[in-house]
């Protein structure tokens, strides 16, 4: 789970457009942030990664959707894993309205799934 929850930190880095060789020095303000802006221990150089922005209308059945096309796509690929960032908005119209998708979304702001090689799924999830 520690590994899993590096992997999350690094996922929001790249988001957020931080260089993957950003590393913080010791005495740096941020010192209370848990991760580092490197990709953790044990890491597979890939020769591609793919950031996607999506703006617009995309509900949780979509959501649904890019996960599984996502699991699928790592397999065919042979990659170690895959990692995919959501955020919803308070003012988001598609409110939650089966149990399937009240499990994926449930109201967190922002929610991060990262799938591994052996199909196991981890779901972190920000607080309201």
């Amino acid at each position: 789970e520690e590994a899993l929850l590096s992997v999350h930190e690094w996922l929001g880095a790249v988001v957020c457009g931080v260089a993957s060789k950003c590393i913080r020095a010791g005495n740096d303000a941020r010192g209370s942030f848990t991760g580092s802006y490197h990709c953790p221990e044990p890491n597979t150089e890939v020769s591609r990664l793919f950031v996607a922005d999506w703006r617009g209308f995309f509900t949780p059945t979509c959501a649904i959707e890019l996960l599984l096309l996502l699991r699928q796509h790592m397999v065919q690929e042979g990659l170690p894993f895959f990692g995919l960032v959501l955020h919803r908005f308070d003012s988001d119209p598609t409110r939650m309205s089966s149990s399937s998708q009240n499990l994926l979304l449930s109201h967190a702001s922002e929610l991060s799934i990262i799938c591994t090689q052996d199909g196991r799924l981890c779901l972190f999830k920000s607080p309201k």
